[in-house]
């Protein structure tokens, strides 16, 4: 039986199970914004409407966004560079 102190420091000096999940999320990221991209595909904005769709967003990335900086959504400079540095998300900026 391992204590709990040598576990958690064992844990942050070699990795393993938070490494594990890191990754696993890195991976499952790209999965979930593909998917959002194939359901937007080919969806057009309706300029007759009153409201302008700018982002199509896994709800994961949006919250954990959402987390670092409440107002990251409402300044278009981070849209644009969240667009540049992922191609596959849907952003309509």
């Amino acid at each position: 039986m391992i204590r709990w102190d040598e576990w958690m420091w064992r844990e942050l000096r070699e990795g393993g199970y938070l490494q594990r999940y890191l990754a696993r999320e890195k991976a499952m990221a790209k999965v979930r914004q593909r998917a959002v991209g194939r359901r937007m595909e080919g969806w057009r904005q309706n300029n007759k409407s009153d409201l302008e769709l700018k982002a199509a967003i896994p709800a994961r990335e949006f919250f954990r966004w959402k987390a670092v900086d409440k107002d990251f959504w409402r300044d278009e400079s981070n849209l644009r560079s969240l667009k540049r540095d992922n191609p596959e998300l849907k952003i309509y900026v």
